[in-house]
C-alpha cells in the first residue's frame, strides 16, 4: 500500500473480481483504510465523479483497464 494512506483514509477500487482484489481489500482493511468499490463496468465519467465526491486519496485500477484504453494518463 502507498505510505500516504492512513487510518480512516478512503481508497477507491476500480477493479474486476480477482485474487489481487481480495489481497488488496485484506491489506486495506488491516491498515484501517476505508474502501470504495467501483464497478468495473462503469464508464470513465462515472468513475471520475465517484472518486472526486468520495475524497479518495488513491484509486487502484486493474491492469486490464489500462490496456483496454479506457483510462489514459
Amino acid at each position: 500500500l502507498p505510505s500516504s494512506l492512513r487510518v480512516g483514509d478512503v481508497a477507491a477500487l476500480y477493479m474486476r473480481r480477482s485474487v489481487l482484489l481480495i489481497r488488496l481489500l485484506n491489506s486495506l482493511v488491516s491498515a484501517g483504510v476505508a474502501f470504495l468499490p467501483i464497478d468495473s463496468a462503469y464508464n470513465l465519467e462515472v468513475v471520475v465523479h465517484r472518486v472526486k465526491t468520495s475524497c479518495a486519496g488513491v484509486c487502484f485500477v486493474d491492469v486490464h483497464k489500462l490496456c483496454s484504453g479506457k483510462i489514459r494518463n
